[in-house]
């Protein structure tokens, strides 16, 4: 049953607001003031299954209905109504509390075919109070003449959505997977933007952009390593670990150049971090894995010893990829018993990943000493090819007992420094 918005309009069903919107973009073939506000009955419409966390969540949730409104089948609405909610109680409790008490303040936007895209939670929490009153809701929506059917509709929508996500409507944020996920749907799998229009779109750095998009396609690789759809973002959102791969991306493409054998230890480097998260992930490091993965990057993938990790390693980590496939994994509790599954390898990847993590930072420590005493060095070499003394000072300005406080000072160093060369030969 296709329903027609803009027919019903014409059939003199809905009521007009008497609102005036102005776009907050300008959109081809779109004029503001041809544009009204309507209270269109609740049964008409229905959640956008396109719209990035609504998409992720349905797929978690493993949820695969039409989307349709509820004069169709009411199935699909309320199933994503309870993923709204599950979502952010408290702040679908206010909508739904302003809204009781005066009202829809803030009109939505939705498609020709009742498809909204903008204003998910007022729409759920209008639902909600028709449930409990038994009365017909209303949502007040600007409807647009556009279908996702076409490609060049798509893109206006999209222009949209990116606009009113930038700040001029109340909406809830997109977390930073959610927003990551987007910049990669909307450029690479409906290829609706390049990646500089989407920056230029959302108000946002190309760099930015392009982090983004490259982590996603980490992420993808992840979860094809651990055997489970590439599409299965919501891991990564249960495990809280999107920061982390960001980070990773940068690092990846910082640390590695363009030619082959370069390419060849950072693909070996990706597959050692992948199974680096799982042994993280396998002992709750929860908050600690950004801090722990900096720690990471410093003093193995930065130094010349990563290579070598990454042998030393590399049996371990097929065996635990191969491990992974032989389970069934659909989120991070099954993500964790695999990883428990397979404890004797994570032990023996953390034992030689603490072992070189330790020298890493011994090394450190040696090499920070080296400089101090470079440093000192330096600057007694800088005062003797100053005549003894430093920048404007002249002799004539010391009193004795400065003078031999210095003569002091320099027969310790001398003493000290004599010893020490003993100590450093004899050793």
């Amino acid at each position: 049953m296709n329903i027609s918005l803009t027919q019903l309009v014409k059939n003199g069903e809905f009521k007009e607001t008497g609102a005036k919107p102005k776009l907050p973009i300008k959109i081809e073939e779109l004029n503001s003031s041809l544009l009204d506000v309507y209270q269109i009955p609740l049964k008409y419409l229905f959640y956008n299954d396109e719209n990035g966390r609504i998409a992720s969540e349905m797929e978690k949730e493993r949820i695969d209905l039409e989307p349709v409104a509820d004069s169709v089948n009411s199935e699909y609405n309320d199933q994503i109504a309870k993923l709204i909610r599950k979502d952010n109680p408290s702040k679908l409790n206010r909508t739904k509390k302003d809204i009781e008490k005066d009202g829809q303040k803030v009109f939505g936007y939705v498609l020709d075919d009742g498809r909204i895209i903008d204003g998910n939670r007022r729409f759920t929490a209008l639902r909600e109070l028709q449930n409990e009153s038994g009365k017909s809701g209303y949502f007040e929506a600007v409807i647009l003449p556009f279908s996702y059917d076409k490609k060049v509709d798509r893109q206006r929508i999209k222009s949209l959505e990116l606009a009113i996500q930038m700040g001029v409507e109340e909406r809830q944020d997109y977390d930073l997977l959610d927003k990551a996920v987007d910049i990669y749907r909307t450029t690479a799998d409906e290829n609706l933007f390049t990646i500089s229009d989407y920056a230029e779109k959302a108000s946002m750095k190309k760099k930015e952009v392009k982090d983004n998009f490259d982590a996603v396609l980490l992420i993808r690789d992840f979860l094809d390593f651990i055997g489970m759809s590439q599409d299965s973002y919501y891991l990564i959102k249960e495990t809280g670990t999107y920061t982390v791969f960001l980070e990773m991306t940068k690092t990846l493409r910082t640390t590695f150049g363009k030619g082959e054998d370069s390419e060849v230890n950072k693909n070996e480097t990706k597959l050692t971090f992948f199974v680096w998260v799982l042994s993280r992930i396998g002992q709750g490091a929860g908050g600690t894995m950004a801090y722990e993965g900096r720690d990471y990057k410093k003093n193995i993938i930065k130094k010349r010893a990563n290579n070598e990790f990454n042998a030393e390693v590399e049996d371990i980590v097929d065996d635990i990829q191969e491990d992974l496939s032989e389970r069934e994994i659909t989120g991070a509790a099954s993500l964790s018993k695999a990883i428990t599954s397979s404890k004797d390898s994570f032990e023996d990847f953390n034992d030689i990943y603490d072992e070189y993590l330790d020298n890493a930072k011994k090394d450190e420590n040696i090499d920070s000493f080296i400089k101090d005493i470079t440093k000192i060095a330096k600057q007694l070499k800088d005062v003797k090819s100053q005549g003894g003394l430093r920048g404007t000072m002249r002799f004539e300005q010391l009193s004795n007992n400065q003078k031999e406080a210095l003569q002091r000072q320099m027969r310790e160093i001398l003493i000290t420094s004599e010893d020490l060369f003993e100590e450093y030969k004899n050793a």
